[in-house]
């Protein structure tokens, strides 16, 4: 994900479809970052990359076996400087 681009990402776990079910419905930014490894169900701190890109959800589709695609445009890259949660499920307002 970079700024200015459009891209789909797709969520399966039950929290990720949440949070970007909520984060439509109160137009909110998402930060979008990387896992090191995309096998991992329950990725810790050490599991994902700092960098990052700040977005919005365009639109959500729903998939037949459960999982979302989000269609996502970038706005700003960041940096995570300092986790202060366990759950890496980040709202920023």
């Amino acid at each position: 994900m970079f700024p200015n681009v459009v891209i789909p990402i797709t969520a399966g776990r039950k929290t990720s479809i949440q949070l970007l079910e909520e984060a439509q419905k109160n137009g909110d930014f998402i930060g979008i970052v990387s896992q090191k490894n995309s096998d991992l169900e329950q990725p810790t701190e050490k599991d994902i990359y700092t960098t990052g890109t700040l977005a919005k959800i365009i639109k959500i589709i729903k998939l037949p076996e459960g999982n979302i695609t989000a269609i996502t445009k970038g706005f700003h890259r960041f940096k995570i400087k300092k986790s202060l949660i366990t759950n890496l499920i980040l709202k920023l307002k």
